[in-house]
Parts: C-alpha cells; sequence; structure tokens
C-alpha cells in the first residue's frame, strides 16, 4: 500500500529542505539550478534541453535497423524524422511544464517553491509569462505536425498516423491528471514509453523500408524502457511539488522508497529486454555490447539504500539514467553499423 498522506508529506517535507548541490551532481543538476541568463537558456530549461540526444535516439535507431535488415536507407526521411522528435519532445516538455503550472493555479493546491529551473519554476517566478510556455508548446506542435505531413508524402501514410498516435498518447499523459479521481498508477508512464520511445522507434523503420518487421517491433522495446526510466526519474525529482499541486504522477502515489524501488526495475528492464531481444530475434549479437552501460545505470542506486532520499539523489538517478539510456542506445546503434558493413 502507498504511503499515507501524513507519511508522504513529512518525507517529502525532509527532502524539500535539502537543497540540491550543483557541484556534487554534475551537468544536470547545474541545468536544472542556475539561473537562465539570455533567451537561449531559458529556452533551454523550459524544452529541458539536457535529454534532447536521448530523445532523437528511438528515430535513429529504428531508422538503422532498417538498413541494417534491407539496406534502404533516404536520408530526407531521417532528416524530417528528427525535426518532427525534436519539435514533438520539445514541445511534450513545455507543454508539460504549462499543465503543471495549471494545476499550481487551482484553489485545492498548495503553496509550493520549486528551487529548479524547469518551466514551471520559471513561471512561478516571474520570468516567463505561462501564456509564453504554452504558446511555444503549440508552435512546437506546429513544427512537428510539419515534420510529418512531409514524411507522409516521402514515406506514405502510416507515418502520419504514427505521428498522430504518439500526439494523442502525449496529449493524453498532460491532461489525464485533469480528469476527477484519476490516479494514475503507470497510465501516463506506459503513455509516454509508446509515445516517445516505441512508436518513434517503428516510424523510423516504416520511413526507411516502408513496411513493418519484427526486429523494429522488437528494437523498440529497450529504446520504450530507456525512455521510460528517464521520464520516471525526472517525475520522481519533482515528486514533493507534484505531490503539493495534487498532481498524481505515478512517483507520487508510489512515495520515496518505492518509486526508488521502481526507478531500479524500470532501468534493469532496459538490459533485460535488450538481452531478450537479441537472442530470439535476428539481431546482431554485437548487440549485446549495450550491457556494458550497465554498472553506470545501476550503480548509482547502490548508495540510496536508506528512507530518506533527497532531491539531489533523485538528480543522481535521473544524470545516470539520461547518461546510461544515451550510451546504450549509441551502442546498440554503434553495433547495427559494424555489423552490417563489416
Amino acid at each position: 500500500m502507498h504511503l499515507t498522506e501524513h507519511n508522504l508529506s513529512v518525507r517529502q517535507a525532509q527532502a524539500g529542505r535539502k537543497r540540491i548541490r550543483p557541484a556534487e551532481s554534475g551537468r544536470i543538476a547545474r541545468a536544472l539550478l542556475e539561473t537562465p541568463r539570455g533567451r537561449r537558456q531559458i529556452f533551454a530549461a523550459l524544452v529541458r534541453a539536457e535529454m534532447t540526444p536521448l530523445m532523437l535516439l528511438p528515430f535513429v535507431a529504428g531508422s538503422l535497423v532498417a538498413w541494417w535488415e534491407l539496406g534502404s536507407f533516404n536520408p530526407l526521411v531521417l532528416g524530417f524524422g528528427l525535426i518532427g522528435m525534436l519539435a514533438g519532445g520539445w514541445a511534450f516538455r513545455a507543454l508539460g511544464d504549462y499543465c503543471a503550472h495549471f494545476y499550481d493555479q487551482r484553489h485545492e493546491a498548495r503553496t509550493v517553491q520549486d528551487p529548479l529551473m524547469t518551466g514551471f519554476g520559471l513561471i512561478r517566478r516571474g520570468r516567463v509569462p505561462a501564456t509564453m510556455v504554452r504558446d511555444l508548446g503549440l508552435l512546437l506542435t506546429a513544427i512537428y505536425l510539419a515534420a510529418a505531413a512531409w514524411m507522409t508524402l516521402l514515406a506514405g501514410w502510416p507515418m502520419l498516423f504514427f505521428a498522430g498516435l504518439g500526439l494523442l498518447l502525449a496529449a493524453a499523459v498532460g491532461l489525464l491528471p485533469f480528469v476527477p479521481g484519476y490516479r494514475g498508477w503507470g497510465i501516463g508512464q506506459v503513455g509516454v514509453m509508446l509515445a516517445l520511445g516505441m512508436l518513434p522507434v517503428l516510424a523510423g523503420y516504416y520511413g526507411q523500408a516502408q513496411a513493418l518487421s519484427w526486429p523494429a517491433l522488437w528494437a523498440a522495446v529497450p529504446m520504450a524502457f530507456i525512455i521510460g526510466a528517464a521520464e520516471f526519474d525526472y517525475d520522481a525529482i519533482h515528486m514533493r511539488r507534484d505531490w503539493l499541486i495534487g498532481k498524481p504522477t505515478l512517483p507520487v502515489n508510489l512515495g520515496p522508497v518505492r518509486a526508488r524501488d521502481v526507478g531500479a526495475l524500470l532501468t534493469l528492464s532496459v538490459y533485460v529486454a535488450m538481452l531478450l531481444v537479441v537472442s530470439l530475434t535476428r539481431l546482431p549479437l554485437l548487440a549485446l555490447a549495450t550491457l556494458a552501460s550497465l554498472p553506470m545505470a545501476l550503480g548509482v542506486f547502490e548508495p540510496l539504500q536508506h528512507e530518506q532520499i533527497t532531491p539531489d539523489d533523485w538528480v543522481r538517478l535521473y544524470a545516470a539514467a539520461l547518461n546510461a539510456g544515451l550510451l546504450t542506445g549509441l551502442l546498440f546503434c554503434a553495433a547495427l553499423i559494424i555489423d552490417k558493413l563489416f
């Protein structure tokens, strides 16, 4: 059973009093804590720029699976696909922070001072207007749809289906918490994994092959877990904020200790899925080199065998998820290229 409201309040309050130390948590903590200077840094905070390489990875992986399997490669589809994934991922983050601000405006929301330099934090401090964050998200969504339209012209109508389904799933993730009585319990997490992890792999493959195959479908599974683990750890950083404003994310429902355990399970699932995919499909055995990033991904959980998990701990987990996920994806792509060429 999840934590009672009183216990969660106490634990989150204790964690919230411990400020994140940028020097100890590295580049990711600095990006989340340092006050943005100038429009470029504000934009980077609004779209969560530190996750940009990871969110492009699934589409690239899907395209490379098609090239490895069939030898087909269309650089125009890849280019428009990357533009679409970039705009779509940025829009999801900007609109997500706008939705969090909207949650914060409800009369039942408790007062919250978010120390992190996210879109929500910048709105809360009056650094940027909420309408600007909303309009930025809508503009990026329009760019995403325009890129999807070009990919449809180049590769066929299924590209529009993948883009539309991804947009619907992302919208559901953002809007479902506003449904009265909604508790979540992983529905939003699954939506993120499908919209930002699995569908881009399938879209990347179809854009190059104009067909789908089992290797593409199986390759999408570990990519979905990579995205899911990073997004879960990011939500866990904001557990106290989301609890105070009444936003029922999965980490809020689980509480700090169980959220840590579920985060570790999601991270481990990346490597279990990769091992099963390579063992049970025709994908190259070289892809098992992705297991080399396992110590980086799970090593950060070892010191957290306690109940008082601080915001600094969550930032470390998020940074590890980003770095290990990117390394895993790059090793998978490298395995496909090496196996195809040699």
